[in-house]
């Protein structure tokens, strides 16, 4: 007679399949957890079920499935007319909210961002648990940075490096190094922020954050004008994505990889190819705050050929009468000089 795996035995391999982050492998796992936990009938482990494919979800690109899937889990307690803390804790409960409050800053629903990403550390705090506790705080820096807000990625950041001292957290102590030199490589402070992600980068290597490390560095070298550099990172950023199934910024790299690709002077079809991809997959998988930073990043492109594209500004005026009041300073600031009557004919 085989027995079953237990639902905590299935969890345990999809929580080390995430750990080396492969993505897709572990969105496909998720059908295992929820047979179990049907089969259990524990809401506890539906719970845990539906967080992990959430955090799957968001990772592989799939953000309406991400969504879904970790409110439910938010409900999951109310809706079974039981304390939070009864039905999978303080911790999952926590870890949903944080990957919850990302997804809606890609959505450009700025206040219930913001109302997630404050209440998740409360939670974690209450699971008493250092390593739930830096993932949420991971969250949090990385909340910021989505949003290019460069004071509050380096102040979680830094808080992250204490709280991963204070416990012996290696890997979450390089990857709140990444943050914090991505952060002082946009605040000037570029080679002081390109050595510290230096430092780091061979920690997250094979792990589940180590596209948004190669991003990042890239972004650095973009940052540097060093763009050979910067293309052989965003390169090496693709190839994992593609290996691993990690597209949640995959819209991003392609946004960046236009913007290499015109600092190296390539040519105007591979350069709007690139711009094509980063708006094409922002579109798919329905990601406001990319398609609206690839729209302004392929606007700024066309003005520096010495004109500009009627059709693009007629996106840009289209997203701005969507979202002008959910838009991060960034990117605010961006648009309004995009749809100023004078930059239509500046050349950038």
């Amino acid at each position: 007679m085989v027995l079953e795996p237990t639902f905590s035995t299935l969890y345990d391999k999809w929580e080390a399949i995430s750990a080396e982050g492969r993505w897709e492998e572990a969105l496909s796992f998720c059908d295992e957890l929820f047979v179990s936990a049907r089969q259990s009938q524990r809401p506890t482990f539906y719970l845990k079920a539906k967080k992990a494919r959430g955090i799957s979800s968001f990772w592989c690109g799939h953000f309406q499935t991400a969504q879904q899937d970790l409110r439910e889990s938010i409900d999951l307690p109310s809706n079974h007319n039981e304390p939070t803390h009864s039905i999978g804790g303080s911790a999952t409960l926590s870890v949903c909210q944080a990957y919850l409050s990302l997804l809606l800053a890609i959505f450009l629903e700025s206040k219930e961002a913001f109302d997630f990403h404050h209440s998740s550390p409360d939670l974690a705090r209450l699971s008493e648990n250092p390593l739930i506790m830096a993932q949420v705080m991971a969250a949090e820096s990385f909340f910021h940075r989505l949003r290019r807000e460069i004071a509050p990625t380096l102040r979680h950041a830094n808080l992250l490096k204490d709280h991963c001292r204070a416990h012996g957290l290696r890997f979450w102590y390089s990857q709140a190094g990444i943050l914090s030199g991505w952060a002082k490589c946009l605040s000037g402070e570029k080679e002081e922020g390109m050595k510290e992600m230096d430092r780091h980068l061979s920690e997250l290597s094979g792990g589940n954050f180590d596209v948004l490390a190669l991003l990042s560095v890239s972004e650095g070298f973009q940052m540097m004008r060093d763009a050979d550099q910067a293309i052989a990172f965003l390169e090496r950023a693709l190839s994992r994505s593609s290996e691993t199934g990690d597209r949640a910024l995959l819209s991003e790299m392609w946004r960046v990889m236009a913007e290499l690709l015109s600092m190296k002077e390539r040519p105007e079809g591979e350069i709007l190819q690139s711009f094509e991809r980063a708006i094409s997959i922002a579109g798919e998988n329905p990601s406001p705050l990319f398609l609206v930073r690839a729209t302004l990043s392929l606007d700024r492109w066309e003005k520096s050929r010495g004109g500009s594209n009627p059709l693009t500004g007629m996106s840009l005026a289209r997203l701005d009468s969507l979202y002008r009041d959910k838009l991060p300073e960034h990117d605010l600031s961006a648009m309004d000089f995009a749809i100023s009557p004078d930059s239509r004919e500046n050349k950038l």
